[in-house]
């Protein structure tokens, strides 16, 4: 055993042909070093307190470099028997902290060398010649998965890929690497993620919608042209905001305040918060939720309005426990419009054209009749249960705004029925055709018309003629006390669906 003077290392020959050292720093040498002996690795990491190398048989394989008792003791027990000659240099074990992630041997520049592993050692080995051992927990021979961080007992990041270059300029004549791939921007640990939030862009359209529909009313189909109607349609100076959550460039959240348009006053906001399933209880609904909330109280938000599907419940328990209460309660359906009786149609228009009545598409009427189109809508939804007396009138402005001009409002499939020149019920659809879905926009009678059956007639109408264009599903949902509505439906063989419930913060 011989010690060396310069290095203050302990070497050990094995045979004359393998060396094995264990290089102690001295603390106070910040410097970097080359060791006079030739092959022997040095690492750089003085500030550290200890750095280690171990020269295997078959090429280079290092030690890790980590201040710790455990780690220490069960150092000095391998170079303990590597003296003893137990094991030589080739079996010695690589003794791995819990955690510890390998940087890979680095020559007298700093720059990582190649190092291939002995047979039976941990790890594989690459054509380039890079050896990368597997991290303690990672699974088959894959190591971590992806670009993502796999993480271990301590929540720091651990990585199985290197994390230089081999050299600046490619000169070790290997193919260059690709450059490392970052984990997702705002991954904290486990079970909270830290996302950008920021305002609302069309552009998110087309994310959001990959996984909001399940989370919509039955009513509603949520595609990227129709959540870009949704936030233009509001009216600027009642100040809505959308705000969405961004991770690793995904929209994978969505927070809504907006103002109570139809049967609302003043004071009432819809809110709302959505986020993807696979990063739910992450914090991420409680960051939108921060948002949208300060946003509503600054504008004079006395009341807040939201609603969840009853087959999600998290939603109901991320509603209950920020003070809100349930009010109301919608039953949810759908119909296959291809199942509708012809026999039936038949039936019901020739009765309705014995008493004077006629049905028509609402292309057929726009845009000479939309002043007497809204009349009919509005006066309708004001007898609906619920509707605040007190609610102030929508503007026809608004209305040709949030309603005429949805894109997905089907104008062909959308009936009225008429008696003479007067427009006396209507049956409206909205969808994408390309997806086969559609949901109800509304359906009514004016008052003085009701329990005639043109409800019946209208919507039996509509859906007729969605099951022509090839629509395989339609949505709806009805207040649980909307008796005559809910007949309707079951008349017409509609299938249930998961309840929607509305909930309500403050206000009387």
């Amino acid at each position: 055993m011989a010690r060396h003077p310069v290095s203050d290392a302990h070497v050990h020959a094995d045979s004359g042909t393998r060396l094995a050292a264990c290089l102690r720093w001295r603390g106070a040498d910040r410097r970097r070093a080359r060791h006079p002996l030739p092959g022997v690795l040095q690492s750089r990491s003085a500030t550290r307190g200890l750095a280690s190398v171990h020269f295997a048989r078959d090429g280079r394989v290092p030690l890790p470099r980590r201040q710790d008792h455990r780690y220490l003791a069960a150092e000095r027990e391998s170079w303990q028997q590597v003296r003893a000659g137990s094991r030589g240099p080739a079996q010695a074990q690589l003794h791995r902290h819990p955690g510890h992630r390998d940087p890979g041997p680095r020559n007298d520049r700093g720059h990582g060398i190649p190092v291939r592993s002995h047979p039976g050692a941990p790890g594989h080995e690459r054509p380039g010649g890079d050896r990368h051992a597997p991290h303690p927990g990672a699974t088959g021979a894959g190591g971590a998965e992806g670009h993502r961080a796999a993480r271990g007992a301590t929540g720091g990041a651990v990585r199985s890929t290197p994390t230089r270059r081999d050299s600046p300029r490619g000169q070790s004549g290997r193919p260059a690497r690709a450059p490392r791939r970052r984990a997702p921007h705002g991954v904290r640990d486990g079970l909270s993620v830290r996302p950008q939030v920021r305002p609302f862009r069309d552009a998110d359209a087309t994310g959001l919608a990959a996984w909001l529909d399940p989370l919509a009313p039955a009513e509603e189909v949520y595609s990227p042209a129709f959540l870009v109607h949704q936030r233009r349609r509001l009216p600027a100076s009642r100040r809505p905001l959308w705000v969405v959550a961004v991770l690793d460039r995904e929209p994978v959240g969505l927070g809504r305040d907006e103002p109570q348009i139809f049967g609302g006053r003043p004071g009432v906001r819809r809110t709302w918060v959505g986020v993807r399933p696979d990063l739910r209880r992450r914090g991420i609904g409680s960051r939108l939720w921060q948002e949208i909330e300060a946003h509503a109280r600054a504008m004079g938000g006395l009341t807040l309005r939201s609603w969840a599907v009853s087959n999600e419940p998290e939603g109901e328990r991320f509603l209950l426990a920020r003070g809100f209460r349930r009010i109301e309660r919608g039953l949810q359906s759908w119909i296959d419009p291809t199942s509708i009786d012809a026999g039936d149609l038949e039936r019901a228009t020739a009765e309705a054209t014995a008493r004077g009545f006629r049905v028509t598409t609402l292309r057929e009427l726009l845009p000479q009749a939309e002043p007497a189109l809204r009349r009919l809508f509005l006066d309708a939804d004001t007898h609906a249960p619920h509707h605040n007396a007190a609610a102030r009138p929508v503007a026809a402005s608004t209305f040709r705004r949030m309603i005429l001009e949805n894109p997905l409002l089907d104008r062909d499939c959308s009936t009225v029925v008429l008696h003479g020149d007067e427009l006396v019920a209507l049956s409206w659809l909205k969808g994408d055709r390309q997806l086969g879905r559609y949901g109800v926009e509304f359906t009514g009678t004016a008052p003085h018309w009701r329990g005639r059956g043109l409800a019946t007639l209208a919507k039996l109408s509509a859906l007729h003629l969605a099951g022509r264009a090839g629509v395989r599903w339609v949505g709806t949902a009805n207040d649980e006390n909307n008796a005559p509505m809910l007949a309707v439906n079951r008349r017409l063989g509609s299938r249930p669906l998961a309840d929607l419930m509305m909930y309500k913060r403050g206000g009387s």
